[in-house]
C-alpha cells in the first residue's frame, strides 16, 4: 500500500501517491459511512428554524422568512436557499432533509480521492458523523473546505484548479457569514504559497468575474447586520472556547457525555475521562509522529507553517469576537478546519519513514486513531445519550393532550413545534416561549418544558409549578412533561 507523501523538496508535492485498490475502497467505504451517519431523529431547535424557512411555499415566502424570523439563519443565505429546494421533493421528513448532506460529502470525496489517507480520516471523523447528521451548513463548509484544499494541491502539482479554488471559497462565503473568516485563512494560505502567480491571467480573470457575487454577498450580509440579525449573544470566554473546539474536533464528542447533559451538567465529563484520555494520548502520539514526518522535508514545513500562520490568524479574529462581542464559539464554527486535521493525522500512515521500526509505530498508531475515532462516531449515531431534542415526540404529547381538551403550556421553541404541527393559534396552547416570573398557570393543565438556561433564565417556573402541584410525569430527550 503506497500511501506515502511525495515531498521532495524540489516538488514539494501534496498528493499521496496510490493505487486504485487503495484509493476506491476508501472513497466507497466513506460514502456509506456518510450515509450511516444520518438518522431520523427528531429535528432540535436549530433544524426546526431551517425548516421553517425551508417549507415555504414561494420563493419571496423564503426571502420574507430569511430576513424576518433572524437569528443566524438570516446570515446563511447560500444554504438556506440550498435546503429549501431540496424541501420540495423530500418534504419534511427528517432522513430525507438531513440526506441533503450527501452531495456535499460526495463532492469532498471526489476532491480528496487522490488523497486517500486524508479522505479516511475526514470519513471517520466524529465532527463529520455528527454534522452530517445536521441540517445546518456544517457539512458544507466541511465540503469547502475539501474543495480549497485539493484545489490547492492541483495548484501546486499541475497548475490547475483556479475555477474550483473559487467555487470553494463561495461555498464557505454562502454558507455562513462566519464561514467569510475561513476565506481569509485559505486566500491567506494561497497569497502565501503561490504570490508569484497571483497576477496570472487565470487569477485576474477569476477575480474580475467573482467580485460582484462575492461583492453582493458582502452587501446582503451588511443588510442582514442592519437588521439585527446573528445568533443570539451567549456569553464567551477564550480558554473555555477553545477547550469546546479542541474537544470536537479531536474527536472526542461520541466518547464523553451528550451534549444535552454535558450542556446542563458539565461535571458529567468527569464519568468519561478514560475513554477520552486514551483518546487525547493516541492523537498526542499521532500528531508527534505527524510533525516528525512534516519536519523531514524543507517543503512540507513550509506548507505547515503557512498554514499554522493563516490558522492562528482565523482565531484571532475568534478571539476578538469573544472579547469584544460576548460571542460564544463552537466546534461547529470551525468545520473547515476538519479537513487540515485529517491532513495533519493522514501523516501517521505515510510509509516514508525510513526507520522500519518507526514506519511500524507510526502507522499502528495511525490506524488506531482511526479505529477509536470511528468508534466516537459510532456512539454519536447509536448511543441514546447522543440523541437530540425530541421535539417530535413532546408535540405529539401537546397535541394529544390539547384533544382532550387539556390547556398546554410549551415552554420551548415555537418554531420547530410549528413543523411538528403544533399550531400556535390553538386557544388552548396557553403559551408558546421562555417562562417569566410572574407568569399563571392554570388548572388542569400539562406544560412541556425544555432547556431551563433558555426557556427560563430566571428559575422561576420549578418553583411556580410545585406552588400548584406540579411534577414530572414523563422524561424525553431534552425535555420533561409536568402535569397536576
Amino acid at each position: 500500500m503506497n500511501l506515502h507523501l511525495n515531498s521532495s523538496p524540489a516538488s514539494g508535492s501534496l498528493v499521496w501517491k496510490n493505487s486504485a485498490w487503495v484509493s476506491l475502497p476508501v472513497f466507497w467505504g466513506s460514502l456509506l459511512l456518510a450515509v450511516t451517519y444520518i438518522s431520523g431523529d427528531s429535528y432540535w431547535i436549530d433544524e426546526g428554524n431551517a425548516m421553517a424557512k425551508a417549507v415555504q411555499a414561494s420563493l419571496g415566502g423564503w426571502w420574507k422568512a430569511l430576513l424576518t424570523q433572524g437569528g443566524s439563519d438570516s446570515q446563511m443565505p447560500v444554504y438556506m436557499f440550498y435546503i429549501w429546494i431540496w424541501q420540495k421533493w423530500a418534504g419534511n421528513s427528517e432522513w430525507f432533509m438531513r440526506l441533503s448532506n450527501l452531495p456535499f460529502f460526495i463532492l469532498a470525496a471526489c476532491y480528496l480521492r487522490r488523497m486517500p489517507a486524508v479522505l479516511l480520516f475526514v470519513a471517520v471523523s466524529p465532527f463529520t458523523a455528527y454534522y452530517l447528521n445536521e441540517l445546518r451548513p456544517y457539512a458544507m463548509q466541511i465540503a469547502a473546505g475539501a474543495v480549497i484544499w485539493g484545489s490547492l494541491v492541483k495548484l501546486h502539482q499541475e497548475g490547475k484548479g483556479h475555477v474550483s479554488f473559487v467555487v470553494g471559497l463561495f461555498m464557505l462565503c454562502g454558507s455562513s457569514l462566519l464561514g467569510v473568516i475561513w476565506v481569509f485563512c485559505a486566500v491567506g494560505f494561497l497569497v502565501l504559497s503561490e504570490r508569484k502567480k497571483l497576477l496570472s491571467p487565470q487569477w485576474l480573470k477569476l477575480v474580475f468575474l467573482s467580485a460582484p457575487v462575492f461583492g453582493l454577498l458582502g452587501l446582503f450580509y451588511l443588510y442582514t447586520l442592519m437588521l439585527g440579525c446573528g445568533g443570539a449573544s451567549m456569553g464567551g470566554n477564550v480558554l473555555l472556547s477553545m477547550a469546546q473546539v479542541g474537544y470536537e474536533l479531536i474527536g472526542a464528542a461520541g466518547l464523553g457525555p451528550g451534549r444535552i447533559e454535558l450542556r446542563e451538567h458539565p461535571s458529567s465529563l468527569k464519568e468519561y475521562i478514560v475513554p477520552i484520555a486514551l483518546l487525547l494520548i493516541v492523537t498526542t502520539a499521532s500528531l508527534i509522529f505527524s510533525l516528525r514526518r512534516i519536519c523531514s522535508t524543507k517543503a512540507t514545513m513550509k506548507i505547515f507553517w503557512h498554514t499554522s500562520l493563516c490558522v492562528a490568524g482565523v482565531f484571532i479574529i475568534f478571539a476578538i469576537l469573544i472579547l469584544a462581542k460576548d460571542f460564544r464559539l463552537l466546534g461547529r464554527h470551525c468545520s473547515p478546519a476538519v479537513i487540515l486535521m485529517a491532513v495533519l493525522f493522514s501523516f501517521t500512515i505515510s510509509n516514508a519513514e525510513s526507520n522500519k521500526k518507526m514506519r511500524a509505530a507510526s502507522l499502528m498508531t495511525g490506524f488506531f486513531l482511526s479505529a477509536c475515532l470511528l468508534f466516537s462516531s459510532l456512539q454519536l449515531r447509536l448511543s441514546p445519550r447522543h440523541k437530540k431534542d425530541d421535539y417530535k415526540g413532546a408535540a405529539s404529547i401537546a397535541k394529544k393532550a390539547l384533544r382532550k381538551g387539556k390547556n398546554v403550556y410549551w415552554l420551548a421553541d415555537a418554531a420547530t413545534a410549528e413543523i411538528y404541527s403544533l399550531n400556535g393559534d390553538d386557544p388552548l396552547l396557553q403559551k408558546m416561549g421562555a417562562w417569566k416570573k410572574g407568569d399563571a398557570l392554570k388548572k388542569n393543565s400539562l406544560i412541556i418544558f425544555s432547556k431551563p438556561d433558555i426557556y427560563d433564565p430566571t428559575n422561576a417556573f420549578p418553583k411556580a409549578a410545585k406552588s400548584q402541584n406540579y411534577h414530572i410525569t414523563q422524561k424525553l430527550q431534552a425535555f420533561t412533561v409536568w402535569e397536576d
